[in-house]
């Protein structure tokens, strides 16, 4: 079995990457190039796993980073799961963004972009 991981050109943010894949950092025994996952790059590696987990709820399984659903009893009384928003101009102001309709706050799961509903990031 391989020690370390030999990502060209996705720069070790991509679910190729059995490093990233594994929530561990690439380290001496990598043969990577410009790698974005050795701890100095970490708001970049965040942004990738936000990204990576929007796409696909399943991806780091087994892993701290693996995304967990938050089941929300909505005002008419259904139950919905909310995994984060990804909106980009509504500012989460609005009742199709996952967030807001649910009546909770954009948590670190959203991806959304100048949000005006919690998401600091």
């Amino acid at each position: 079995k391989e020690k370390g991981c030999r990502c060209g050109r996705t720069k070790c943010l991509k679910q190729y990457c059995q490093c990233f894949r594994n929530d561990t950092r690439c380290g001496p025994d990598c043969v990577c190039t410009d790698c974005r996952n050795d701890g100095v790059h970490e708001e970049e590696r965040i942004d990738a796993i936000r990204h990576i987990r929007m796409n696909n709820p399943g991806a780091f399984k087994g892993t701290a980073l693996e995304l967990e659903d938050q089941e929300v009893r909505t005002p008419r009384g259904s139950l919905r799961t909310v995994r984060g928003c990804r909106c980009k101009r509504s500012r989460c102001h609005k009742k199709y963004c996952e967030c807001f309709g649910a009546g909770l706050r954009c948590t670190t799961n959203c991806v959304c972009s100048d949000c005006a509903n919690g998401n600091d990031k």
